[in-house]
């Protein structure tokens, strides 16, 4: 799970890349520094709120790919948590293996 949401996350670092190499930020960047832009306030404030803009969403999207790597370990001790659980105690065995014929009856008919 937390692979297929990985590659969704360097999905959009890729697109962000595009957007600067291929969607027009490339272009404001050479007018940034172009002499009738210098002076102007309005461009000047949105380019550097661009500017932000970009960091932000890098720092959030760094933040989130370490968040689902701990979001994976914690699915992973859990799992290992019940299937301990399941070979110490028949009853809740039982149960387990019910809840897993169950599922896998719903998810056949879900194919179908």
């Amino acid at each position: 799970m937390s692979q297929e949401i990985q590659r969704h996350i360097t999905g959009i670092y890729n697109e962000l890349d595009q957007y600067h190499d291929n969607k027009g930020l490339t272009e404001i960047c050479y007018w940034h520094s172009y002499k009738n832009f210098k002076h102007n306030e309005a461009f000047q404030v949105a380019f550097l709120q661009v500017e932000r803009q970009i960091k932000s969403v890098t720092k959030d999207l760094a933040q989130l790919s370490e968040s689902i790597d701990d979001f994976e370990i914690y699915i992973n001790q859990c799992k290992r948590l019940i299937l301990l659980e399941k070979e110490k105690d028949r009853n809740f065995a039982e149960v387990y293996n019910k809840y897993h014929a169950k599922s896998n009856e719903v998810a056949d008919e879900g194919k179908m």
